[in-house]
């Protein structure tokens, strides 16, 4: 069985008179496409979910440049994380606790419970049995959700794999 590399070697491409910055920046590119395009076909082959299960959002592989969402000046960077059945708070005001979020998140279907960081009042980490309850619970408060007035927002993404 005779296999051909995917790719020439970086030898071979400065025999054959490429310019050995732009084929490293070139190959470089070719395969961030193809990792985000292995992404897209995982997102898509799995039911439920898909493009059409995240409203607005294209996953986009860790330390890939894509669509961003900035929350107010100085915020945190979101990017989008693949849905899992753990959401991530942040930006959670300092005057909620553990109580409070677990009491709005009670409600919802699936919920298991909620997990705060010692030392780190202003995020959380909120539970759910399977990743379906977490999306319906993720679409029912938005990315951005108002839990005090005169507060800036909770962020809401899920939690990263």
């Amino acid at each position: 069985m005779v296999q051909f590399a995917r790719y020439d070697s970086y030898v071979s491409a400065v025999s054959d008179g490429k310019d050995l910055d732009e084929y490293k920046s070139h190959l470089k590119i070719e395969k961030v496409c193809e990792k985000r395009e292995k992404l897209m076909r995982q997102v898509e082959s799995k039911p439920g979910l898909g493009i059409a299960g995240i409203p607005g959002i294209i996953p986009q592989p860790m330390g890939v440049p894509g669509p961003y969402n900035y929350a107010g000046v100085g915020g945190p960077v979101l990017t989008a994380n693949l849905p899992n059945k753990i959401l991530f708070l942040q930006q959670i005001p300092s005057q909620v606790n553990k109580q409070e979020l677990e009491h709005t998140f009670r409600s919802m279907y699936g919920f298991v419970e909620v997990r705060t960081v010692p030392g780190k009042s202003s995020i959380a980490f909120v539970e759910f049995e399977d990743e379906g309850s977490a999306i319906e619970a993720k679409n029912v408060l938005g990315n951005e959700w108002n839990l005090k007035e005169g507060q800036p927002p909770v962020l809401i993404t899920f939690a990263k794999r």
